[in-house]
């Protein structure tokens, strides 16, 4: 039973949902921000030629019935490309955190190997999805989780730094509260000391 239960896996805090749905639902919407700029940065066929030097010589009639076709197809370009973006980097964003977050439960530490081990499984995921035949994607998925690896270890000592520094005036806090109760404790003692003293005397007297 001992055995079962240290090997079982560790229990999720609330805090740590939280945090991991906060941090995909901004991965969500920036996905959603991205994709949506870039469908409508896009100009069609029919786009460029109502804006080329011959748009006027065209027809009134079809100039309105082109400008209504491209306004459909726009809009539902930016529209396809606002869900697949948001779905594309929510996924892994969402991955990043779990990632991250379940390193940082099982191995009880925040640190670099934490950030490295989510970023190579991250593009290692991504370059198995790239388009192409099994050696490829294999390829792209060895190659991405290097990259990853590689890119995580500044951004995990930036993280660590940022973390150590952001803790700080808590650490001090914490600090100053501990020696201010170790002297208020002090205090206390000598009082009781005092009057303990004072009674033995009247007592004695």
């Amino acid at each position: 039973m001992a055995a079962a239960e240290d090997s079982a896996p560790p229990k999720v805090p609330k805090q740590v949902l939280e945090d991991w749905g906060a941090k995909t639902t901004f991965g969500v919407i920036a996905g959603m921000l991205y994709g949506g700029c870039r469908e409508a940065m896009i100009f069609s066929e029919k786009e460029q030629s109502l804006l080329g030097h011959h748009a006027a010589e065209v027809e009134p009639r079809l100039r309105r019935n082109l400008l209504r076709a491209i306004m459909e197809e726009k809009v539902l370009r930016i529209s396809r490309g606002t869900v697949i973006g948001g779905a594309k980097l929510g996924v892994f964003t969402g991955l990043y955190c779990a990632t991250e977050q379940y390193m940082a439960l099982y191995r009880n530490t925040h640190d670099t190997l934490n950030v490295v081990a989510a970023g190579s499984l991250t593009a290692a995921t991504f370059g198995l999805i790239l388009p192409g035949s099994m050696t490829w994607r294999l390829r792209s998925a060895f190659l991405g989780s290097v990259i990853g690896a590689t890119l995580g270890v500044p951004l995990g000592l930036l993280q660590s730094f940022l973390a150590k520094y952001s803790n700080a005036p808590e650490i001090e806090k914490e600090t100053k509260q501990q020696v201010s109760v170790q002297e208020h404790d002090s205090v206390g003692d000598a009082i009781r000391r005092l009057e303990d003293r004072v009674s033995s005397q009247k007592s004695g007297n």
